[in-house]
């Protein structure tokens, strides 16, 4: 039963992800870069890239698992930390068309 619950979660994610770029699409159709903000495993940037086929997207997160997210290729710069951080907000001032913050 708990793998049941799993899986209908992840397809929840999933179709809450695909609305969510869809109306990104409606709004900006080829954003060039995009930064999804807590991206945690890089789940929406993954399924983002499906509507999104010529779209960079970056993630940034303070867990080490962005920089699992880009090894397996579901975005690709990975930065770790806080978007508070000086040093984090002046590398990414002014260099994206989308930025996401999603609560997954």
């Amino acid at each position: 039963m708990n793998s049941l619950r799993t899986r209908v979660s992840a397809l929840d994610e999933r179709r809450r992800h695909r609305t969510l770029a869809r109306a990104i699409l409606r709004l900006l159709p080829e954003p060039e870069s995009w930064l999804d903000v807590g991206t945690g495993d890089a789940h929406f940037p993954e399924t983002a890239k499906g509507l999104f086929p010529y779209t960079s997207f970056d993630g940034l997160d303070p867990t080490p698992r962005v920089v699992r997210a880009r090894a397996a290729e579901r975005i690709e710069e990975a930065y770790a930390g806080h978007l508070t951080d000086p040093h984090i907000t002046s590398a990414l001032h002014a260099r994206y068309d989308v930025v996401t913050l999603l609560r997954d």
